[in-house]
Formats: C-alpha cells, structure tokens, sequence
C-alpha cells in the first residue's frame, strides 16, 4: 500500500492564478476533511500501510522536509509534479513532513504533514504441537539466584479458538496444565505434579488474566481485573494497568525478535496467602511490576521480567525478581 500526492486539474489556473489547492484521498476513498491551498498547512492521518492520495490543482514540487526515523516511505510511482506516490509503514507510529510550492511561483508554498499510526498487530491462533522452551532466573528476597526452565506445549486447541497447553519440566515432567481463550489470555491452571500437598489444586481467573488485548500496538493502554480462585481456597484479586510502550528489538536465546515491549504492571489485593502479611485475614496485597516483550511475528511474548513488591514480612525464599526469556520455540 502506499501514499500517493496528486494533481487534480490541468493547471487551469493561468498566469491569473498561480496558486494550487490540494485534496486528497487514503485507500480511494475522499479525504473530505483535508483542503489545503497555497499560504496553509494540513494533515494528513494514515494508518501504517494505506495508501493515501493528495491531489494538486496546479503543477508543484514536492520536498521532504524531515521524516522520523520510525517511518518508512517508498515511491510506488515517480514522482510528477502533480503526484507523489509513496508507500508509508511504521512499526510505532511517526510523521513524514512535506514542502509543497508552485512551480510557477515558488513563493507560493504548502506544508503537509502525514502523520502515520503505528502498526496494529492482531492475535495469531493457537496451533496442536507449537512448543517454547523457557529459561528463567529467580531471585529472592535476600538475594539466592535460582535457576531453572521448563517447555509449555499446545495440546489441544478449541473450535472457538481457546487452547490447552502443559508445562514440563527438565524431566519432561508435565507439571501444571494451563487453558486460555483465543487471544491467549489465562483462564485457568492446574497443578499436576512436584508441588506435594498442591498436586491436584485446580485454579480459574475470571474473567481471565488479561496481558494481551488485541490489536496490540504502540501506544495502547489497558487495564483489567480478574478474580483468582483455587479449589484449595486460595484466592487473590488482580488489577493490571497495561501500557504498550515502544516497537523494539529483544534478543533472547531462540534469537532476536522485532517487539512490542509491554509494561504489564499488576497489583494483587485479597490474597490469603498466610505466608504474607494480613493473609490470615484474607486481604494480603503485594506488586508485580512486569515488563513483557511481545512478538508480533510469533504471537507471544518471548521474555518477561518481573519486581515483586510485598507489603510486611516476607519469608526469604519468595522471589523479588524474575527473568524469563525463550530458548526456543518451533512445531513438533
């Protein structure tokens, strides 16, 4: 798709009228909003990938004035001097500004700016053997690292596009299994083995743990709550305020990766975990402060790293800081 600036008269104007108008439209259809004469400026708002057409009364030539770095532009026609046709995209968002004057009269000038809205990225459906191996690194809250990884494997994927998947371990061990909807939000987990008395503890978040919302891009907020509720009775709210922040390269073992890093910054309330402070009574609250890069491209997020802030006395084997990053990912 691209840009395309275009002249949409003979130059009827004359000796008597040197000046020009431009008009314009975006994928065909009339921009009715966007009129600029000579002595003005306008703008002109795309999205990453349209193609947009402005239109000249008069013969003019046309001048790139300054472009972000984050926006790409290429000629699908050469230029005349009454159409400049360009392909625009961008990954997060950015502007390219024209200089735009008469050629009879050069003094007679127009400025547009297209302003380009960054990429929107939706969901890629789940798929029955895609596989990713994940290193990670704990630390806890009097500074032991811990490290460990295990594979999350898709097993079975729902007509509506919901999808089971199993974590293992570094045996192979399936240890928890885990459900989302078809945009890859958690709806539930049980645990299956290596967590003794827990084995066999069945969890639902509800509505779901919503760290995707699509279409995802840079510069989209969010935020959601979901109740966390076990059959073994433990239980905790969850309130997330989502932020994409930037369009940026992550590089992790299964490679490097254009991505959207994400803040996903999360507060838990209502928790009775009586490890923590107020547990016993059921309202104890900790923070997560997450940063997740999400690649468009694979439809997940290769890496994480997470701050746990606790309110109170904390025991010393819970994790304050996590990094986990992916190892690989393909299809069996």
């Amino acid at each position: 798709m691209g840009l395309v600036i275009a002249g949409c008269g003979g130059g009827g104007g004359g000796d008597d009228d040197k000046g020009f108008d431009l008009t314009a439209t975006v994928d065909g259809k009339s921009v009715d909003s966007f009129h600029v004469s000579n002595g003005q400026g306008g703008t002109l708002n795309v999205n990453s990938g349209q193609e947009a057409v402005l239109k000249s009364s008069d013969g003019v030539t046309w001048t790139v004035q300054s472009a972000d770095a984050t926006v790409a532009y290429t000629q699908v026609k050469d230029p005349t001097d009454t159409v400049l046709d360009y392909n625009l995209s961008s990954a997060a968002g950015g502007q390219i500004v024209l200089a735009v004057a008469s050629k009879e009269d050069a003094s007679l000038t127009a400025t547009v700016t297209v302003v380009v809205a960054p990429q929107q990225y939706t969901r890629k459906d789940a798929v029955v053997g895609a596989y990713s191996i994940y290193d990670v690194t704990d630390t806890s809250v009097t500074g032991t690292l811990t490290p460990s990884s295990y594979e999350r494997l898709t097993t079975a994927v729902n007509t509506d596009g919901s999808y089971t998947t199993n974590s293992l371990n570094a045996l192979l061990t399936v240890t928890d299994t885990y459900t989302a909807n078809a945009d890859g939000n958690r709806l539930s987990r049980a645990y299956v083995a290596t967590y003794g008395t827990r084995n066999g503890d069945n969890c639902t978040y509800t509505p779901d743990r919503h760290y995707l919302s699509y279409p995802m891009y840079v510069g989209k907020t969010w935020t959601a709550t979901w109740d966390y509720a076990c059959t073994s009775a433990a239980h905790e709210t969850g309130e997330l305020n989502a932020v994409v922040e930037a369009f940026e390269p992550v590089t992790v073992g299964a490679g490097t990766f254009d991505a959207l890093r994400v803040r996903l910054d999360t507060k838990i309330t209502n928790s009775n975990d009586t490890n923590l402070a107020n547990g016993s009574a059921g309202t104890a609250q900790y923070q997560i402060a997450i940063l997740g890069w999400y690649v468009p491209s694979l439809g997940q997020y290769v890496k994480f790293q997470r701050d746990w802030t606790y309110v109170g006395s904390t025991p010393s084997y819970y994790v304050s800081h996590e990094i986990e990053s992916m190892r690989e990912t393909g299809q069996q």
